[in-house]
């Protein structure tokens, strides 16, 4: 791994014991990966970077309140991070905090409003909170912004089939498997 190679010249280098972490989270290990990740915020304890990537690799272990420490702890270091916004959303998510999980991205959201990924993760917080309406325009916004995203086209038909939009969803699920969803 290049990563060892990189730490054997340079110990003390942060972005090295993170990028281990990355290549051992992808791996699918998670406990190691944090390990690197907190050598990594002991080296340099205001990288949000790692603090995020911790709390992806928590998430992994299915640690979610632990997770949304570490996404907490990256937002005290840089709350202009849409980043960490949005990944505490996704765990909030994971808990079933659905308006939880809303703010978060509305946050991100204020901070990046071109980003087509947190729309969607607002949309689908408001479809889990039955808001189908609400969610309907979020997807719709993710679609202003990446129109060929077939996940979005999906979701959206979910939530005009929940809304009784029956030849509204039709069309919207028709697009989606155009753009090659597979999901029914």
């Amino acid at each position: 791994m290049a990563f060892n190679k990189a730490i054997d010249i340079n110990p003390k280098s942060a972005d090295a014991w993170n990028g281990k972490g990355i290549a051992l989270d992808n791996s699918g290990k998670h406990d190691e990966a944090i390990q690197a990740y907190d050598l990594a915020i002991t080296i340099r304890p205001k990288f949000t970077i790692a603090w995020n990537n911790k709390g992806w690799a928590l998430s992994g272990l299915g640690k979610k309140e632990e997770a949304i420490q570490a996404f907490d702890k990256a937002i005290s270091i840089d709350p202009k991070d849409p980043s960490s916004w949005n990944c505490k959303g996704n765990a909030l998510i994971d808990l079933g905090k659905h308006d939880e999980a809303a703010k978060a991205y509305e946050k991100a959201i204020e901070l990046d409003p071109k980003d087509p990924v947190t729309w969607y993760n607002k949309g689908a917080a408001f479809y889990g909170l039955k808001k189908y309406e609400d969610a309907l325009c979020n997807f719709n916004k993710a679609l202003e912004i990446d129109p060929k995203e077939a996940l979005i086209w999906h979701s959206k038909g979910k939530a005009l089939k929940a809304l009784n939009r029956t030849e509204e969803s039709d069309s919207a699920f028709a697009k989606a498997k155009e753009l090659g969803n597979k999901e029914e």
